[in-house]
């Protein structure tokens, strides 16, 4: 990377990733809302949000979300 020759890891991967950098940070976001009140959300409304991005910016049904 020094040298430029490579790209960082997530740059290099960025095709492969189901959400944007954006939507990751709403989803961030998201989840500290219920968190500062004292109701961290679950893992599954966390991939449901997850999905539900996914699918308003594709405008197309997302399928479920693997186990990484």
């Amino acid at each position: 990377r020094l040298a430029g020759t490579t790209v960082a890891r997530a740059a290099a991967h960025k095709e492969q990733q189901l959400l944007t950098c954006p939507e990751e940070t709403a989803i961030v976001k998201w989840c500290s809302r219920p968190d500062d009140i004292g109701f961290p959300p679950c893992l599954d409304m966390v991939k449901d949000m997850a999905i539900h991005l996914k699918s308003k910016r594709t405008g197309m049904l997302a399928l479920p979300l693997g186990r990484n």
